[in-house]
């Protein structure tokens, strides 16, 4: 109920971001009062317009497990078109992420790091690549739902992800 003005404002959003990129939005608000439904009806819409959307829910047991919301975010992003399109290092990269990357890559074998710093700036770019493989002949929008339930290394990433995004339509 009430939420037409609100999914105007994100679809109204939505445009700027296909024409301006780098551009997000942060939908804050007490829990229970609609935020994931209001992400489910503006994908949906998206989807009818045939857009390229990934809209990825955190659930409260993934808190604790590393890298658990990046991997779901890895393994929508690697089903749209285009993704076929990211390097084959950033998938030997990615492929520990997500089974689907191995689908997507099956010559691919996992690349492994010892240094942590060096596996963080390696998945970032690994990222990075991804997004721009899928949003290079359209417009991503990227729907990243309950925040709060994160695991610490992937809301790392994700940040750094966000500061690149200026360059791209997603």
């Amino acid at each position: 109920v009430g939420r037409g003005p609100l999914l105007a404002l994100l679809y109204d959003a939505w445009r700027d971001a296909s024409r301006r990129p780098g551009a997000h939005v942060h939908l804050i608000g007490r829990a229970g009062l609609g935020k994931s439904r209001v992400l489910e009806d503006f994908a949906a819409r998206l989807r009818a317009d045939r857009a390229r959307v990934v809209r990825v829910r955190a659930l409260p047991r993934q808190r604790f497990v590393p890298g658990a919301m990046l991997s779901t975010v890895v393994g929508g992003l690697v089903e749209l078109p285009g993704s076929a399109g990211m390097s084959a290092q950033s998938a030997r990269i990615l492929l520990p992420l997500h089974n689907s990357v191995g689908n997507r890559f099956p010559t691919a074998s996992p690349l492994e790091f010892s240094d942590p710093d060096a596996r963080f700036l390696a998945l970032l770019g690994a990222l990075d690549d991804l997004l721009d493989a899928v949003s290079h002949e359209a417009p991503c929008c990227l729907l990243l739902d309950d925040a709060h339930w994160w695991d610490d290394s992937s809301r790392q990433l994700i940040e750094q992800l966000l500061d690149r995004l200026e360059t791209r339509p997603v």
